[in-house]
């Protein structure tokens, strides 16, 4: 049981470093973009994360022990 939440722990973290990292990209492209850029990247933005989020739901669950 210890291995297993170890290994949750561990894909957790991941998946935490993966959001910041995707943040902090963002957040630099968004450094770039003039104003009306940036509102259109605003959309576009909210549109990945819908996306992101949707395939994460359709995955499978994970097999049980």
């Amino acid at each position: 049981a210890e291995a297993k939440e170890q290994l949750i722990s561990q894909l957790l973290d991941i998946e935490r470093n993966k959001l910041s990292y995707t943040y902090t990209h963002f957040e630099a492209l968004k450094s770039i973009l003039s104003k009306e850029q940036t509102e259109q990247f605003d959309n576009i933005v909210d549109e990945i994360v819908r996306v992101l989020l949707d395939n994460e739901k359709k995955m499978p669950p994970p097999p049980r022990d």
